[in-house]
């Protein structure tokens, strides 16, 4: 067992997001892109319709392009900005995480955050979403109704024809 009161693993997290970038199932670079310049994105969006095909044209000049090297289609690149607002929306519905003195301090000395999520008294919140977005609510669990003696009986006699047991 490791004795972790001694020392402190530490993060890069430029690394993590490159290990992260190569996993399966990680996000596409466009989608990546489009979060990080999403509000940008909206204020050039609200000005002119978007021709989502001159769109893929001047991004495949600069390097987006499919998995077989050749241009995105526009309905593709249109799904990745549908999926980057998507992800914005929830970042932004949930409540930021606390931050420690600790945290902070290592943020400021590092010129990044630290992995520590526990409170710290004093700390002001992070603005809350825009009017527009709606937070995402849970819908509550309905309750499991348990199988009647005549649906155990006949569970069994099916398990008994399929598997040769009732068990």
């Amino acid at each position: 067992m490791l004795n972790q009161s001694h020392h402190t693993p530490t993060i890069d997290l430029a690394e993590l997001d490159a290990a992260m970038h190569q996993a399966p199932g990680a996000r596409a670079p466009l989608i990546v892109w489009m979060m990080d310049h999403h509000d940008d994105l909206i204020a050039l969006f609200a000005r002119r319709r978007v021709n989502w095909t001159r769109f893929c044209s001047y991004i495949a000049d600069h390097g987006f392009l499919n998995g077989k090297g050749e241009p995105l289609k526009p309905e593709a690149v249109r799904q990745c900005w549908k999926r980057a607002r998507a992800v914005i929306a929830r970042q932004r519905a949930l409540p930021p995480l606390p931050r420690t003195s600790q945290s902070v301090e290592q943020g400021a000395a590092t010129g990044r955050p630290s992995m520590n999520t526990a409170p710290v008294s004093g700390t002001t919140p992070s603005p809350a979403a825009p009017a527009k977005f709606k937070p995402v609510s849970l819908k509550p669990l309905q309750p499991v109704s348990l199988p009647t003696p005549e649906e155990e009986a006949e569970r069994a006699a099916l398990r008994q024809r399929l598997f040769g047991s009732s068990e």
